[in-house]
């Protein structure tokens, strides 16, 4: 390679810190045991990430340092820098079983399910992560009232004849969702391929019917973001929004701008009159600056 060639053609220069054959095969070794934490990263840390892939790629570097530390194990130098990295991923993968969040991010996502963990995890685990998933679901979500049924469906109901009543009786497909608590029959089910994320999958109309609280506990816990890195950025936008001259905007008008912002950006409003929107964003502006100018006239500190 042309970096060999100069190092042979250069080695008096370069001989304090020119890399033995032994040293490169060490370096290769090393960045083919870090391109995972590198890819991982890329996934994890962008806008649309969600917390689903948190613990799928912590459950990815598990596996990925147990065959590492099988692999290298006549390296004892790389070995040990791989025990002392698992004993830090240790940590932080322990601290995943403190929040049911995690476990429901995979549950829920619809190419895993319960059957991601019966198969990558060990037996004593699966226990306590269902359980509090499904405490979770009980405890928020079960008894929550059922969203009104669109005139459409009920039309759809009452077209049902005395036949259609009694072939629904001899049916052995599966219980009927009313039959069935919705949680039991999402993840009883076998994953499925999907070509979306999970976060688009969950608000189609037909899962909003086959499980209208289920989806809200699914949207409400695939979006939470899978790294801090983006709510980071959000948190930092607002302050260019807030420029010297513009300080006293109220807080909720500074909501509604960073909104109007992620939302243009993301495609969200295409097909809106966004020139309209964005003019009544203006008049909103205005009413914060009287309200915050309001607020100061009526508080002495502010003098």
């Amino acid at each position: 390679s042309y970096v060999e060639w100069y190092q042979k053609k250069y080695y008096q220069d370069l001989r304090d810190d020119y890399l033995t054959p032994d040293e490169w095969s060490a370096l290769g070794e090393t960045r083919a045991f870090l391109q995972p934490f590198w890819k991982i990263t890329q996934l994890t840390e962008g806008r649309y990430a969600t917390l689903d892939r948190s613990l799928f790629t912590m459950d990815v570097l598990h596996k990925h340092y147990t065959q590492a530390f099988q692999k290298h194990s006549g390296n004892a130098t790389l070995r040990s820098c791989i025990a002392a990295s698992w004993a830090v991923f240790d940590k932080y993968y322990q601290l995943t079983d403190e929040s049911p969040a995690y476990g429901a991010a995979i549950i829920l996502h619809p190419s895993r399910r319960v059957a991601h963990i019966k198969k990558n995890w060990p037996k004593s685990w699966h226990k306590p992560v269902l359980d509090g998933v499904r405490k979770h679901w009980k405890d928020y979500y079960h008894e929550l009232p059922l969203p009104t049924t669109t005139p459409q469906l009920r039309d759809e109901i009452r077209r049902l004849d005395e036949y259609d009543l009694l072939a629904r009786e001899l049916d052995v497909v599966s219980p009927s969702m009313s039959e069935l608590d919705e949680y039991d029959a999402f993840t009883t089910q076998p994953p499925i391929v999907i070509d979306c994320s999970p976060l688009s999958w969950w608000p189609i109309e037909e899962q909003q019917q086959k499980y209208p609280l289920l989806s809200r506990m699914a949207v409400d816990i695939l979006s939470i973001p899978a790294m801090s890195a983006e709510p980071e950025r959000v948190f930092s936008g607002p302050r260019r929004t807030i420029s010297w001259d513009r300080c006293q905007l109220g807080s909720r008008t500074i909501e509604r701008g960073e909104c109007m912002k992620s939302w243009i950006k993301s495609g969200i409003t295409q097909g809106y009159p966004v020139d309209l929107l964005e003019a009544e964003g203006i008049e909103d502006n205005v009413e914060g600056l009287d309200d915050s100018a309001g607020w100061q006239s009526s508080n002495p500190d502010s003098v």
